[in-house]
């Protein structure tokens, strides 16, 4: 007796009915006060309140889906799936899973289009993305290719996203801007190009520490930060940092648990917002030498642009003079406890080199900075616009000489970094040096 061909059933879809009813109840719900449909409500983003109970009721209208996705045999049953992103991974399911498609539903109005969009995203392996640091103070005009891994781009250049409509916005203040006195949308931002493989993924078949590799990502992105403050120099500040995925389904998909990042500033700017525009090739040769340095020279340059950073942000020129002697003092100090105020002005002036009058005229500087740092920190004199000092034949008001000097260290950090290392200062003592 022959047996009958039958056709393959079709894979069981339980999802669908339970989508749609959870839809059609979301569609017709609405938050009061104000009149605001489901979505509308969920995407505020201040009114707490109203969000709050936007999310409960989609989180009770979802409670049947999450159990008729995890029947369907299109899903991978109650095993959890991670996606990826810069150094962190979060579930996506099945915890939760009901609210995501009930969502993404609404969003895209297709409870079917909304379960094929997760069944994309499932079957995903790999992706590229971006960490993006949005900066104040590093005003560009067109896209800088600043190493292999990181650009720096205008504000408006960067992907759109949740993210970038939210700092791009005009509603710059005190509740926008907690960690900084800037009231104004930043103007560029630094992105991390980075391809994460795998990035969606089995916790319980696949450990993944990816730690490490976002701590040295967050290395680069602060070295790359601080190496534009010699152009200027200037101070730049991180306003925001999130990662956005290339690839739209996982975008969306990680929107919900994308939270952005922020530092909060040891000492707050008072500089004006609107620095100069960089110069492309000068931000590319000032970061890719910092970055390219290494051991125990990349760390003195470190504090020494960390400290000028410091000095720039100073409002009294007493505190300047304290941080930028201490810049100069770890860029061209050594071991050496005695004279050190002398072998400043003397490296820096021979380091920085020029005519005679132009070394003498940094070496004086540089002097008169070290009495305004030793008047601020035994005298307690911070700030007195009248002083005033003769240098190379030119009256110089003491905020005058500060300012100099600043922008003398940043001169010689520039030079350190085009060495690529800090001189051997024994050497260089004994030496008669010109300018690098």
């Amino acid at each position: 007796m022959e047996t009958e061909n039958k056709p393959a059933q079709p894979e069981q879809d339980s999802v669908l009915p339970a989508l749609t009813q959870a839809f059609d109840a979301a569609k017709a719900a609405r938050i009061t006060p104000p009149e605001l449909t489901l979505l509308q409500a969920i995407e505020l983003e201040s009114a707490r309140g109203i969000v709050s109970k936007a999310v409960f009721q989609l989180f009770d209208l979802a409670k049947e889906v999450e159990g008729a996705v995890v029947r369907d045999r299109r899903f991978p049953g109650e095993e959890s799936r991670m996606l990826k992103r810069d150094g962190h991974a979060f579930g996506i399911y099945p915890l939760s899973i009901g609210q995501t498609l009930l969502r993404r539903a609404l969003e895209l109005d297709s409870p079917e289009e909304a379960i094929q969009w997760f069944l994309r995203v499932l079957n995903k392996k790999s992706a590229t993305g971006a960490t993006i640091r949005a900066l104040w103070g590093a005003l560009v005009d067109t896209s800088v290719q600043l190493a292999p891994d990181i650009k720096l781009v205008p504000i408006q250049d960067i992907p759109e996203s949740h993210q970038k409509g939210w700092v791009t916005s005009a509603a710059w203040g005190f509740d926008r801007a907690p960690n900084t006195p800037m009231y104004e949308a930043p103007e560029s931002a630094l992105l991390l190009q980075k391809t994460i493989d795998p990035v969606i993924y089995n916790p319980s078949v696949d450990k993944l520490d990816e730690m490490a590799s976002f701590a040295a990502e967050q290395e680069r992105l602060n070295d790359a930060t601080l190496a534009l403050t010699v152009l200027g120099p200037r101070v730049v500040i991180p306003a925001a940092e999130w990662f956005t995925y290339d690839d739209p389904d996982l975008e969306q998909t990680g929107i919900r648990s994308n939270s952005r990042r922020g530092q909060i500033m040891e000492i707050q700017s008072t500089m004006p917002r609107h620095a100069p525009t960089l110069d492309p090739a000068l931000a590319q040769e000032v970061v890719q030498a910092f970055l390219g340095m290494t051991g125990d020279s990349k760390e003195t340059v470190r504090i020494a642009m960390q400290r000028l950073s410091h000095a720039i942000r100073r409002r009294a020129y007493g505190d300047k003079a304290v941080e930028v002697a201490t810049a100069l003092e770890s860029l061209l100090g050594s071991n050496e406890n005695t004279e050190m105020g002398f072998r400043i002005r003397v490296r820096a002036s021979r380091l920085l080199g020029g005519t005679s009058a132009a070394r003498a005229r940094t070496a004086e500087i540089v002097k008169e900075t070290y009495n305004i740092r030793s008047k601020a920190l035994h005298e307690g004199k911070h700030n007195n616009k009248k002083r005033s000092k003769e240098i190379a034949g030119a009256t110089m008001t003491w905020s005058e000489i500060v300012d100099a000097s600043i922008g003398i260290c940043a001169q010689l950090i520039g030079i350190v970094l085009r060495r690529g290392s800090i001189p051997d200062w024994d050497f260089f003592d004994i030496n008669e040096q010109s300018a690098a």
